[in-house]
């Protein structure tokens, strides 16, 4: 992807928007066959008009925090809204719990100009956000989407794969939860008088009760992102 290895502004804005994406200490074996439900997001609490999850950047304490708006939408319908420092929408997501996990059933990014809001639709062509049955630790859930970047009419795809990495434990609000890990590997590709492309890993970290606790995304030795849950509101 050698146009944004030139554009670390555009690379930045990408990543962030999709860094993203749930008793004691349990055996940290990475086998485990329960589900894993009540490490998702508390769709069933959250209020009807929202809640607000705050992530504080762990690798540049000068750098911007991440805020998503997370309301529930109807039963079983998690709506997730990035925003930026003015509060501002740049992402919206609906996503679906089913028996076997979440899945992502829309996706829109938003860009600002003097005209006013530009909603960009992005094709979901897999849209497994966390999985809930983890028996086979080999198993590898897959994210693919699609899209056309405004302004440029740069072409992208990216595909994250999730995989189950075992249990943790989490403090929050003073006190030790139950938690989960994932890695992610990513792969973007960008089209445009040919096709290049990035790849980076990462880490998800799920608390019992909380939902998403802990992200980080290592897009090459000297570019690291990581955010850490601060508050909820």
């Amino acid at each position: 992807m050698d146009r944004y290895r030139t554009r670390p502004g555009g690379m930045c804005q990408i990543v962030m928007l999709f860094l993203a994406l749930v008793a004691a200490c349990r055996p940290s074996d990475g086998r485990r066959a329960d589900d894993l439900s009540a490490f998702y997001y508390p769709v069933d609490r959250l209020a009807d008009q929202g809640v607000m999850y705050y992530y504080a950047n762990v690798t540049d304490s000068l750098g911007g925090r991440e805020v998503w708006k997370l309301r529930r939408v109807g039963d079983s319908v998690l709506q997730s809204e990035n925003l930026d420092a003015g509060g501002r929408v740049l992402l919206r997501q609906r996503d679906r719990v089913v028996s076997s996990g979440v899945i992502t059933d829309s996706l829109t990014l938003l860009t600002y100009d003097s005209l006013g809001a530009r909603a960009v639709g992005v094709t979901i062509h897999a849209g497994n956000r966390m999985p809930f049955n983890v028996a086979d630790t080999l198993a590898v859930y897959l994210t693919h989407l699609e899209w056309w970047q405004p302004g440029d009419s740069l072409h992208l795809v990216l595909q994250r794969r999730r995989k189950f990495a075992g249990d943790t434990v989490w403090t929050w609000a003073d006190k030790s939860l139950p938690a989960v890990r994932f890695t992610t590997f990513d792969q973007l590709e960008t089209e445009r008088d040919g096709w290049t492309n990035s790849t980076w890993s990462g880490e998800e970290i799920y608390a019992e009760g909380v939902g998403l606790v802990y992200y980080a995304r290592h897009i090459s030795p000297q570019f690291h992102l990581a955010f850490r849950l601060e508050k909820i509101e």
